[in-house]
């Protein structure tokens, strides 16, 4: 089992598990971790996002940019974002995909919950530089080409007006109309 322990405003997250021989339960491993600014860029760093823990509508630990402001992250906004489909909120200037799990409760029956926050803004830099990088390259060989095309459509039309006016001219001085 997993639960979340409170000691004078630190909070552990705590997983226990029995120890059995032969069927019968002699003791329990217990492990846990204290819900910090230590824990949390672990996390981070596993997950490839912002991470964020709330004991009920309280910030308790968070890897968010310092400038995204506490008043921003409703719990409200969170809980919204995660029943909803897309699961997307606004916080500050990016757009994030959220979504949530529930670590226990605390002494008080206040639910703390995780967080795991992946900027789309971020995650759509990179796709969006590359697909820039790549219209213009198609936008440059289009106008290559196009360039091409209109060159050679213009010389054989040149060809055909020189020739025609040749023989307007060999016409024209020779008098032979047959």
């Amino acid at each position: 089992n997993f639960g979340v322990f409170a000691l004078q405003e630190q909070y552990f997250l705590i997983g226990t598990v029995p120890i059995e021989l032969q069927g019968f339960i002699i003791g329990s491993l217990t492990l846990g971790d204290r819900i910090d600014s230590s824990f949390l860029p672990n996390l981070r760093a596993f997950f490839g996002g912002e991470t964020l823990v709330m004991v009920g509508e309280r910030i308790i630990a968070s890897t968010l940019p310092a400038e995204v402001q506490p008043e921003e992250l409703t719990l409200a906004t969170l809980a919204s974002a995660v029943t909803q489909t897309d699961g997307t909120a606004q916080i500050g200037a990016d757009d994030y995909l959220i979504t949530s799990m529930k670590l226990g409760s605390d002494d008080s029956g206040e639910p703390v919950s995780l967080y795991l926050l992946r900027s789309l803004t971020a995650a759509l830099k990179q796709p969006n530089q590359q697909l820039k990088k790549t219209l213009a390259t198609q936008a440059l060989l289009a106008i290559l080409l196009g360039s091409a095309l209109t060159l050679v459509a213009t010389r054989k039309s040149l060809r055909l007006l020189e020739s025609f006016v040749a023989f307007m001219r060999s016409v024209a001085e020779t008098g032979d109309y047959s």
